[in-house]
């Protein structure tokens, strides 16, 4: 009976130390140091640096925060229609629907990227080949899931399109 007893304990022994040394394997170089997110935050905490060319222009201001929240933005498509793009900063996802006289028309879902700009276009849904939207007043619900730094704005090409 002793030699069983000291069998576990050299047993149980041997178990704790090699899961502890598999766990410190286990983890990353740096794992809960957070890079660059203060970079982020103070330098790109507007979208504002984005570099819209010519033919973007800008629809909606800028929205920033770092709270779960849902916002409805009106949009207006003037002029021949327009291509519709979210210019994002992110550091989680974000899910944008758009509606047209209530009915919802498109949904993007933006991933996280809190080191680069993204440019998504909202394209109908079902249909991802047509991308756009023909002159009106639209809504956009944007949902931000969880607690993180966001930015965006929505952009929008010019009414005539280069041919």
């Amino acid at each position: 009976m002793k030699k069983c007893k000291r069998l576990m304990s050299l047993i149980m022994a041997l178990t704790m130390a090699l899961s502890v040394s598999t766990y410190s394997f286990a983890a990353e170089k740096e794992e809960n140091v957070n890079i660059e997110v203060n970079e982020v935050a103070t330098g790109q905490n507007e979208v504002e640096p984005m570099a819209a060319n010519n033919l973007i222009t800008q629809i909606t201001g800028y929205y920033t925060g770092d709270k779960r929240t849902t916002m409805t933005i009106p949009l207006t498509v003037t002029g021949n229609g327009s291509y519709l793009y979210f210019g994002v900063l992110t550091e989680g996802p974000i899910v944008g629907k758009l509606y047209s006289n209530g009915v919802l028309v498109s949904r993007t879902l933006i991933s996280a990227n809190p080191k680069d700009v993204q440019w998504c276009q909202i394209k109908l849904d079902r249909s991802p080949q047509y991308s756009y939207w023909a002159a009106g007043n639209y809504t956009l619900e944007v949902e931000v899931m969880f607690n993180y730094k966001y930015s965006f704005a929505i952009f929008g090409t010019q009414d005539e399109l280069p041919k």
